[in-house]
């Protein structure tokens, strides 16, 4: 076990009218907070199941995390006193809205080099099309002096940003830049995942959002060049996969080494499942249901995914999100085929600006996995002269 993510509260602030959890939540208005002692259980369970693993990692998330700030300081203080003692590094991160920010957290955050994410969706005038206050005021006037002072301070470990993409994917590059331009490190994008008809991305606006990506890979690819960083998270996480050579039988670290737990201590499969019994892989009490476990790893394995045994990209893409196919395929093993085609283009379009990459500046390359916590494939020795030497490692 890698990976624990740690959902404080199940409550927010905002009411996110594509947000996923509103479809699957069944116990609206029983909005629980994480105590303490069951967050302090958590961090036990980790690392009694982190085997002979260096580091973990531990995420806070929600609902709104920052509703239940107060547990975060001493589960911090407790995972790193535990790390000490075991002899191993722990990694802490966190996915915000934003609008509760203080100074007071901000500080925390960089005195322990915690990593954030926050979820905004770009300009004013899309960012509050959809992310609202439950009253239905806008949330982007509120959150904004509150990411920049977030962003001014953020030297040591800077702050990414995540875009839900609802429509209009011609906009995506001004996002981009736009949120770069805030002082975001990164932005990635995600289209909505929703049943809702009113949120999907139509085949059409795919195709847009395909032309998009593939005009901004190039643009990361002509900074790279000029040995200048351009921060599309999408096409830097498929050149740290290609450069790894990850061949995947699985999509996600989900039920594997990443689970996620709810305030009541319930393990599931990862955060977007949290709160859904289907999904619920035993509790940091009694342990995993290990049957439950080892069939669902059994069956969520690329090999039995018949649609997918004939894709060149099944490595790659290794059937897709098991959220988004429950969600659009009704059964969370089964593969994204609305996306499949989509996926293969992408794929390709990552592959050919890593070949151009690889060709032209391979230790770029190694200095974008070494960004993701990779270790470097070279070493790099200071020769007397003052030039560096690469030796394969």
């Amino acid at each position: 076990m890698k990976t624990l993510i740690v959902h404080l509260t199940d409550a927010c602030n905002l009411s996110c009218r594509y947000c996923y959890h509103s479809q699957w939540d069944v116990k609206q208005g029983q909005k629980k907070m994480m105590g303490s002692d069951v967050a302090h259980k958590a961090v036990d369970f980790l690392f009694d199941h982190a085997g002979e693993l260096d580091e973990v990692f531990v995420v806070f998330f929600g609902g709104e995390p920052l509703l239940n700030f107060k547990v975060i300081p001493a589960v911090v203080d407790y995972a790193c006193q535990k790390a000490s003692e075991e002899g191993k590094k722990v990694n802490f991160a966190i996915t915000t809205n934003g609008t509760l920010l203080t100074e007071e957290i901000i500080d925390f955050f960089q005195q322990k080099n915690i990593g954030v994410t926050v979820s905004i969706d770009g300009l004013e005038s899309v960012h509050d099309r959809y992310r609202r206050f439950a009253d239905g005021s806008p949330s982007y006037g509120i959150m904004l002096p509150k990411i920049k002072r977030l962003l001014d301070r953020s030297d040591k470990r800077p702050a990414v940003a995540r875009v839900t993409l609802v429509e209009d994917p011609g906009k995506v590059p001004q996002i981009l830049d736009h949120l770069l331009g805030l002082g975001f490190a990164e932005v990635g994008f995600a289209p909505v995942t929703t049943g809702h008809p009113d949120y999907q991305l139509s085949n059409h606006d795919m195709d847009l959002l395909l032309g998009e990506f593939q005009n901004l890979s190039q643009k990361f690819l002509y900074a790279a060049k000029e040995r200048r960083f351009y921060g599309f998270s999408n096409i830097i996480d498929m050149l740290v996969s290609l450069h790894q050579g990850e061949v995947m039988n699985y999509p996600c670290g989900a039920g594997l080494g990443l689970f996620s737990i709810d305030p009541h201590g319930q393990l599931y499969l990862c955060q977007r499942f949290t709160g859904q019994d289907e999904f619920c892989m035993g509790d940091i009490f009694n342990g995993f249901n290990q049957k439950k476990l080892e069939t669902f790893r059994d069956q969520a394995e690329i090999s039995n995914k018949e649609d997918c045994q004939q894709c060149w990209a099944r490595t790659i893409c290794t059937g897709g999100c098991y959220h988004e196919a429950c969600v659009r395929e009704g059964n969370h093993l089964k593969p994204n085929l609305h996306y499949c085609e989509w996926i293969k283009q992408w794929s390709q379009i990552g592959l050919e600006t890593y070949c151009q990459l690889a060709s032209a500046d391979p230790e770029y390359l190694e200095m974008l996995c070494m960004s993701r916590g990779y270790r470097s494939h070279m070493t790099v020795r200071e020769t007397k002269g003052g030039s560096y030497e690469k030796e394969r490692a």
